[in-house]
This record gives C-alpha cells, structure tokens and sequence, in this order.
C-alpha cells in the first residue's frame, strides 16, 4: 500500500510540475510591437491591415494629423478592426525647432482629427523623426511617449525582400518596438511574410500599451 501510495504521489507531483511548467512558458512567451507611423494611406495601410487580421496580430498605428483628416475613412478601418491608433503630431515637423505652444498644438490637432475620424481618444504618441528632448518629452502632457528600439529603415530602403531580411536576422527580444511606415506600398508588400517569420521565431505580437503593461506587471 505504501509502494502505491508513494508511486501515486510521485506521479502527481510530476504532472503539477509540468503543469507548473507550461503555464510559465506561456506566461513568458517573448513579444513585441509593430509599430507603423506616417499613415494613414489609402490603398497602403488597409493592405496592412488586412495582413495583420490574417495573421491574428496586433499592432499601433502613429498617425499624421492632416493625414487622418485628408483620409478619415482609412483611419477609421484601421480603429473599426481593432488596432491601437498613437499621436505623431499633425504635419511631421521637427518638434525641437518649435514652440511649447506650437508643440502642444501640433498634438491637439491630431487627437482631434483622430477622434472625429475613429471616434478613439489617443494616448500614445511619437515624435516625428525620435527627434525629441526634455524639453519637448514635457509638453506631451496626457500623453505616453512612446520611442523604438529596431529601426528597420523601410523609409530609407523601400525594398520588400530587404526589408523582409532583415526581420529575419535582427536580434529581436522580448520588448522590442519594431520600426516601419505605412505610406511604403513595398512595406506592404513585406508585412505578410515579415508575420510569419516573427510567428516562426516565437514572438507574439502585442500594441504598445499591452507592451507596457506587461513590463508594469513585471
């Protein structure tokens, strides 16, 4: 009885340790965030998109301000599917070279077009270019600034194979903000594949709020 008894704890023991096991590795499955700024694009950035739902992932839009309200029909697929919409000022200038006032309207006139267009309210935002310091970071008032981590020069290169590459031998981690534009139709062209290699890799693909939160949880 005793021989019984130990077998039966040994084997219980066993099955919560893998069970232990496999909750753990799914807890740590390594993510990270495609981000696509620049947009929206008729014709780029619903292909884009399309991808994305076909693949089941998640990702952030930075948008222009003009661009939402030249547009406003291609921002609104983009909230009406399900993805994150971020603030990247209302014309792309270089928000070093301005004013606190000149800043501060440059992302209130984006919120705005965003909302009337997706009727979403916006709380992450980029600078366009990364050019931004203290100064600036401090006038993004309700804001999370929001930088990036692999920069996969697509607006340099506009080629889908080499870009497609480069997803697939960058050293990509757990956290990683991935870099591109939706106003590239070569960017387009590669989003398919580049879904696939990351899947491959095993990352799971999140929006930069999820990221964030995960890295608050840890």
């Amino acid at each position: 009885m005793k021989k019984i008894f130990a077998a039966f704890t040994a084997a219980m023991l066993t099955a919560s340790l893998i069970a232990v096991f496999t909750v753990n590795t799914a807890a740590f499955r390594p993510a990270v965030a495609l981000t696509f700024d620049d947009g929206p694009a008729p014709g780029v950035t619903e292909r884009i998109v399309e991808a994305l739902l076909r693949h089941g992932a998640k990702a952030t839009f930075f948008m222009v301000g003009e661009m939402v309200e030249k547009h406003p029909e291609t921002a609104r697929a983009v909230a009406e599917a399900g993805f994150e919409i971020g603030n990247h000022t209302y014309d792309h200038k270089n928000l070093k070279h301005l004013t606190a006032a000149e800043i501060k309207e440059e992302l209130s006139k984006t919120a705005a077009a965003v909302k009337e267009a997706t009727g979403m309210t916006v709380f992450a935002a980029r600078a366009p270019g990364g050019n931004i310091n203290d100064r600036v970071r401090a006038l993004f008032e309700g804001f999370d600034v929001v930088g990036w981590t692999v920069d996969t020069k697509d607006w340099r290169d506009r080629d889908a194979e080499k870009l497609t590459e480069f997803i697939r031998r960058a050293p990509l981690k757990d956290g990683d903000i991935i870099l591109m534009h939706d106003i590239r139709p070569t960017t387009a062209d590669a989003v398919d594949e580049i879904l696939t290699i990351l899947e491959e890799r095993g990352f799971e693909l999140v929006t930069v709020s999820e990221l964030a939160a995960r890295k608050e949880r840890d």
